[in-house]
């Protein structure tokens, strides 16, 4: 009883916490800016294949693809940055995450957090994106799984890569 009080308590408080103007403001512009930076990376890209291959660049694809790029990525930072947020400003995250830090040898409640919010903006984004394309046409079921299995994996390893050197130079 006194456990399951501490975690309906843990998660009003959590709730109170994320509906706060501070965070929501944070959240809402790095999302923004997420979206509007891979939007302008896909948009050249998708452009500059047709070129290179002596094709006339698609605008329709290139723009859906720089669109659903945009909102992948918008998504998935705004799921990463929730999910860190949530870990440090909640007793039980906050528990959870100290004593996984221990674990794993990271040394910080924070590095714990950030880490798990990565993985999980960053495996939303590739899930998202490669499911949006197949939803879209760009691409059939399989290679959308592949994408989504690919995506996943780029995010985790990207993720503890980034870790790892923090790391190694703190070291």
């Amino acid at each position: 009883r006194y456990l399951a009080r501490g975690i309906q308590q843990s998660s009003q408080s959590l709730e109170e916490t994320l509906s706060s103007r501070t965070f929501a403001r944070y959240a809402a512009l790095e999302s923004i800016k997420m979206g509007a930076y891979s939007m302008l990376i896909v948009l050249p890209l998708e452009t500059g294949a047709a070129l290179v291959n002596g094709d006339t660049p698609d605008w329709f694809r290139a723009l859906g693809m720089a669109s659903l790029a945009g909102g992948s990525a918008l998504a998935g930072a705004a799921l990463g940055n929730t999910t860190s947020y949530a870990l440090l400003n909640s007793a039980y995250g906050y528990s959870a995450s100290s004593r996984m830090a221990e674990l794993t040898g990271l040394r910080s409640a924070g590095r714990f957090a950030n880490l798990t919010g990565g993985v999980v903006g960053g495996g939303a984004t590739g899930i998202l994106f490669a499911y949006g394309g197949y939803w879209l046409g760009y691409y059939d079921l399989q290679t959308a799984n592949r994408a989504a299995a690919a995506g996943l994996a780029g995010a985790s390893a990207g993720t503890i890569a980034s870790a790892a050197a923090l790391g190694l130079i703190s070291t």
